[in-house]
């Protein structure tokens, strides 16, 4: 299982062992069992059917995931940072879109509409929004996979209709721009569209 995600909450501890909600590749969900007792190593506890550990670094605990891979047949260790303290409602996703949001479009910017007016925006690491017209949150999408429609870099935008408004972007050194995108032909894949607004991260 290529785990992506994984959420512990120690306050779901049952005897010696915790139901841990995990997420592979972005797209499938399940739950796995982190058992409190030693694995191959004193340093191991048993994870599924792989084994967990840990380790700080510069202040930073890293959470060392260790499974066997059926298919290259040796043991592959896997690096998981903590993306979050605690995620809202036990939400497994959060974390994650918590984590892309902070690296790649958080920020106050400068924003330039189609006809050259400037807002000042904000899109916060919890995915909210304001100054940017009637928008309240956004969410990018992180589940890449090879469905019809998802070949473009998208990010979506709910106004407080609750209505949902798509773009796909591109990111150049400080500037976020969105653009329209519309289906093809035989509704296969997205194809990019005209630059709609231009965002420039203010320092």
């Amino acid at each position: 299982m290529d785990i992506t995600t994984m959420y512990i909450n120690s306050d779901s501890v049952k005897g010696d062992s915790i139901i841990v909600p995990v997420g592979a590749g972005n797209h499938d969900g399940s739950n796995l069992r982190l058992k409190f007792i030693p694995g191959k190593n004193k340093s191991t506890i048993v994870f599924g059917a792989g084994e967990l550990s840990y380790l700080i670094e510069h202040g930073d605990t890293i959470l060392m995931f260790s499974n066997f891979d059926e298919q290259k047949k040796h043991f592959v260790k896997t690096r998981f940072i903590r993306a979050y303290k605690r995620e809202p409602n036990d939400e497994l996703a959060y974390g994650m879109y918590y984590y892309i949001n902070k690296i790649l479009v958080a920020g106050n910017y400068s924003l330039i509409d189609s006809v050259g007016t400037a807002f000042k925006v904000n899109l916060s690491q919890d995915g909210k929004v304001s100054g940017f017209f009637n928008f309240k949150s956004y969410i990018i999408n992180i589940d890449l996979n090879s469905d019809v429609n998802d070949n473009l870099d998208e990010i979506s935008f709910e106004t407080l209709s609750n209505a949902n408004t798509n773009f796909s972007f591109k990111i150049n050194k400080d500037t976020l721009e969105l653009y329209d995108m519309y289906e093809n032909v035989d509704s296969t894949k997205l194809v990019l569209g005209k630059l709609k607004y231009t965002l420039i991260r203010q320092k």
